[in-house]
């Protein structure tokens, strides 16, 4: 889904979405521009920020608002596991599944969120 967010207009209507759907009140700096930057576009985008600076939310936030999975690309078990408790304990999304090894399986896509290694 293509959405026409403008962030002046629209910020209120963020931040509610925010609350409901990830249990946050406030967005950290950079996360709205790269949320309606995503939401707005067509096409890939890159997100470079600092560890701890909200990026999982990011990629939760659009998620939530689009009708496809969403594919979790981590480098570790560990990574794996966080990812699937963050959704679960902190944000109350149990449509999630983790697959921790790589190995000729068939990835269930009936899940809105979908972490894997690889």
């Amino acid at each position: 889904i293509n959405y026409s967010i403008n962030i002046d207009k629209d910020i209120n209507i963020l931040q509610e979405l925010l609350e409901v759907l990830l249990k946050y009140k406030n967005f950290k700096p950079g996360q709205v521009e790269a949320i309606s930057k995503i939401l707005n576009e067509n096409d890939s985008e890159i997100v470079i920020m600092p560890t701890g600076s909200g990026k999982s939310l990011i990629y939760y936030f659009i998620s939530l608002l689009q009708p496809s999975p969403t594919l979790i690309v981590e480098p570790t078990e560990l990574l794996v596991k966080d990812q699937i408790r963050n959704l679960k304990e902190l944000h109350n999304i149990d449509d999630c599944i983790g697959y921790l090894k790589f190995d000729n399986y068939e990835i269930n896509l009936n899940h809105n969120f979908i972490a894997l290694v690889l």
